[in-house]
């Protein structure tokens, strides 16, 4: 909801900004809220005469005008009715653990550049509306909480001038003992004042502070780290986290615990789109089910999170990774893409999807995504988010960055993660490297059941990528029989 009402504004300013300068009437959507405003504008640029006999009445408008008009009235008109049809939150368990709440104040602009005013007045308003786009945050404006209470986390920040551009940092605090937990640095040119500035600042804060390996979360990864107790009761938050451990890890034993965890739900939660998504992803990657089919459990499952949860990032993730899993390529990419419009910040759907353009040859659009997933998030960023810089970097010629990047891969994919790091210390001349990598791709277990490249054609629908591996693997001795079935 507020995803679409943040696009129609920057729409709507980019008209203004270009071809509907002159329009003497405007449509504004003000920063949260989502009725549409109609004013007359005092800074309308008057058009050449026509050579025309007649002139345009005044406030005729432009077909392109009438139909941002009409965007307008009707998203204005659907948000709003979604708003108000939104059912209110289940209470939290008593003693259950809850998200943190994190209040994001205005950023100070210290530049003496008035024209940073209006983008520092929304910054904060942009980063609650991001913030809260992830299940696991309660984002709100100001320092204290619905109901009056104190927020655990205070955001803001500050903007100055750094030798022709500006520093924006923010800094989160502990309400509690004001302490500073996390600061980061973000800089852009001098001139960059429009009004997508905020938006594109709040992007890049909201894959730090939104993912689950970020500030806000640390206190939950320690508690969960060394093992929450069995007394302590369970809650959606606290599962999700799990979750995130899992996808990070990609061990079978944090599958076990987050599926157990989801099982021991309050109903109100249990049943809730998100822990329904999570549960789908669980059974389809790892058949975490006692009886049946686990690809159709987790289509049935994943159906019932998409009836009440459309409008989560979360949910259409994990319907991409459900597809993905199941070999609906195109269907996998639909779903990833509107996961990252529901939120633009969400560092896991943009490696997955990153990792699954890679794989079928659509490297440029990869490097781009696999690359903010990879340096733009938490640091150390999970092993599994090397796979597509690692394909990208390998396809580009660049065997040193890939295989430094795909003997990290290694450990979240055996099988594609040591090919590639063989084959680029093959093209580097690394024998020693070579000769660490390719026992391990010989001693892989489906590769020894179906064949090596029969068991990767399963994954990769690049023809080049897979020619390339062909060709490497025979320079490097692997027989013929090995690479195209069972040894």
């Amino acid at each position: 909801m507020r995803v679409q009402a943040r696009r129609l504004r920057n729409l709507l300013a980019e008209y203004y900004e270009g071809p509907g300068r002159n329009e003497p009437l405007r449509i504004v959507l003000p920063v949260g809220r989502y009725v549409p405003e109609f004013v007359r504008s005092a800074e309308a640029i008057s058009p050449a005469p026509s050579p025309a006999p007649t002139r345009r009445p005044a406030f005729q408008m432009s077909w392109l005008m009438e139909f941002i008009l009409l965007i307008g009235i009707g998203a204005g008109v659907a948000v709003f009715a979604l708003a108000m049809r939104q059912a209110p939150e289940e209470p939290m368990a008593t003693g259950a653990i809850a998200p943190p709440r994190v209040g994001v104040v205005e950023f100070q602009n210290l530049t003496g550049n008035r024209n940073l005013d209006a983008a520092m007045a929304g910054l904060a308003v942009e980063l609650v509306t991001d913030l809260d786009l992830f299940g696991e945050i309660d984002a709100h404006y100001g320092g204290r909480a619905a109901g009056g209470s104190l927020s655990d986390f205070v955001l803001t920040g500050i903007a100055r001038d750094s030798g022709g551009r500006v520093q924006y940092s923010a800094i989160l605090t502990r309400s509690a003992s004001q302490a500073v937990e996390w600061s980061h640095v973000l800089e852009r040119p001098e001139t960059a004042t429009n009004r997508a500035l905020a938006d594109d600042l709040s992007r890049d804060l909201s894959l730090l502070l939104g993912s689950s390996r970020g500030p806000l979360h640390a206190s939950m990864r320690s508690l969960i780290a060394a093992g929450v107790p069995a007394a302590e009761p369970r809650s959606l938050y606290v599962c999700l986290m799990m979750f995130h451990r899992y996808r990070d890890t990609n061990g079978t034993e944090g599958a076990d615990s987050a599926s157990a965890c989801f099982a021991d739900l309050p109903d109100a939660e249990r049943v809730s789109p998100v822990a329904k998504a999570a549960m789908a992803s669980l059974i389809a990657e790892g058949g975490i089910i006692d009886d049946g089919d686990p690809a159709a459990a987790s289509e049935a499952l994943i159906a019932e999170a998409m009836d009440d949860g459309a409008l989560s990032s979360f949910v259409w993730e994990q319907r991409a990774r459900i597809h993905q899993a199941h070999g609906h390529l195109d269907l996998a990419r639909q779903a990833y893409s509107s996961a990252l419009q529901l939120n633009p910040a969400n560092a896991d759907a943009m490696a997955a999807f990153a990792l699954l353009l890679a794989l079928h040859g659509d490297i440029d659009a990869s490097a781009e995504l696999g690359a903010v997933a990879l340096t733009g998030t938490p640091q150390p960023p999970p092993d599994w988010y090397y796979g597509a810089p690692a394909i990208t970097a390998f396809r580009a010629g660049d065997f040193a960055t890939a295989a430094g990047r795909a003997g990290t891969y290694t450990r979240a994919d055996r099988e594609l993660g040591a090919v590639l790091a063989a084959l680029a210390a093959l093209n580097m001349g690394n024998a020693d490297m070579v000769n660490r990598f390719l026992p391990q791709v010989l001693d892989t277990v489906s590769f020894k059941a179906n064949g090596i490249l029969p068991q990767l054609r399963k994954r990769i629908g690049d023809r080049g990528l897979i020619g390339s591996i062909r060709w490497g693997l025979l320079e490097a001795g692997v027989p013929v029989a090995a690479l195209e079935g069972p040894y």
